[in-house]
């Protein structure tokens, strides 16, 4: 049984206990057991960790964006497009992020839609600019602390513990702490929302002339208006296509949600047998404009323009695969399937001097000896059978007699004198 199954489990029995009416409750000081839960359950949800970004499956390396871009958290590598905090080092600002996440959240629990699938980057406002969300989460933790102060002075142990999980839920998922991937989880606030039901509840029966009002009028609206809600959003989880394609009209600003529906297209495409070939070329053709977006949305975005090339190319694109490939390089000069990529199309379309250019940008930055061998390949179909033996026989010394390398130069060897005779 995975580990997350183990935390669900207990989580659930620690609730069921804390809320069971039993003799157990009455042989320990209630404060105490509020403590113990909560510190409990805080550390349960902090180890609810994800299992990491959606199989890249439709193509056969993947790469992450730049180191520089990258920052350990959520107990793997997180990327600039799922939190772009991991770049930003102003306290001042992460401060409000934190407060614009905050307000997010408490905009969720109050009417949880439209609700999304992934946010990241660019979805969550994070600069410095006072939104209406910044200034709901900055309100929500000043009362928020009032209300722990007041209710700890009146000795209301019950609403005392309530408030402060509400509180320490929020802090805990704001990005001060754990950056979030995707900046904002939907799931990370299940014991906040516990919280929340308990605390709108106790103001609604502390204000009596309401409690009617809300018991016969109100209470059942909410009831039918959110069980709608519910079905809805069931039927939208039918499978992991259907539900992204539904939130991706919410998305139209997220990088990575639009990389993610892509990557998904690609892979229903390229495992399921069912869809007819003009099924699968309008998801291929429907995961290109998702890419192109996504790139559009953050030009940096590696992946992205990785998978458009492969995409691209599936689609007999060349033109717009030699466009992203050549960002790929911009971006990484270090990745050799790029070089690797681009080399093929210009075989493939005949294109020798480009070959060649590509040929020497592969040898310059990428040490391999496929490169050695590509640079080689160029020389030979552009004539220039001195430097490709030139450039086999270097490489033979730095690669200790490799195999290929030496299989080519045999080859080569056989070339020239086939052409002097």
């Amino acid at each position: 049984m995975p580990k997350s199954i183990y935390f669900r489990k207990l989580n659930r029995l620690l609730i069921l206990l804390f809320f069971n009416e039993s003799k157990f409750l009455e042989k320990i000081n209630t404060s105490y057991f509020h403590l113990i839960f909560l510190v409990v359950i805080s550390f349960l949800s902090l180890n609810q960790k994800e299992n990491g970004e959606v199989n890249q499956v439709f193509r056969t390396k993947t790469k992450s964006i730049s180191k520089i871009e990258s920052k350990y958290s959520e107990g793997r590598e997180l990327n600039f497009v799922e939190n772009p905090l991991v770049n930003i080092n102003d306290d001042q600002k992460k401060l409000i992020v934190g407060f614009e996440t905050t307000g997010q959240y408490i905009k969720l629990l109050t009417l949880p839609y439209p609700l999304k699938f992934y946010y990241g980057y660019n979805v969550v406002n994070t600069d410095s600019k006072l939104t209406v969300a910044s200034i709901v989460g900055f309100t929500f933790f000043c009362v928020f602390s009032f209300l722990v102060l007041y209710f700890s002075k009146m000795k209301n142990y019950n609403m005392l513990f309530f408030v402060f999980s509400s509180l320490l839920s929020f802090a805990m998922f704001s990005n001060w702490f754990v950056l979030v991937a995707g900046i904002i989880g939907e799931r990370l606030i299940f014991e906040a929302s516990l919280a929340f039901v308990f605390i709108l509840v106790y103001l609604i029966y502390k204000l009596d002339f309401f409690s009617d009002l809300f018991k016969k009028i109100i209470f059942p609206v909410v009831i039918i208006f959110f069980s709608i809600l519910t079905i809805v959003r069931n039927q939208e989880w039918k499978n992991p296509l259907t539900l992204m394609g539904n939130d991706i009209n919410n998305l139209q600003n997220s990088a990575q949600a639009n990389n993610l529906y892509a990557l998904n297209l690609m892979k229903i495409c390229s495992e399921e047998t069912s869809f007819s070939a003009d099924q699968s070329l309008s998801m291929q053709k429907l995961a290109k404009k998702h890419l192109k977006r996504a790139v559009k949305i953050y030009p940096k975005f590696f992946n992205a323009w990785y998978d458009l090339s492969r995409v691209s190319l599936i689609l007999n694109d060349t033109n717009n695969a030699i466009h992203a490939l050549n960002q790929n390089i911009l971006l990484n000069k270090k990745f050799p399937d790029s070089y690797v990529d681009l080399l093929s199309i210009y075989e493939y379309k005949n294109d020798r001097l480009n070959h060649l250019k590509y040929s020497r940008l592969y040898f310059k930055n990428i040490n391999d000896p496929e490169a050695i061998i590509m640079m080689a390949k160029s020389f030979v179909a552009n004539q220039k059978f001195d430097s490709a033996k030139i450039v086999l026989e270097q490489g033979l010394i730095k690669y200790k007699k490799n195999a290929r390398i030496l299989s080519n130069i045999i080859e080569l060897d056989k070339s020239i004198m086939n052409i002097s005779k």
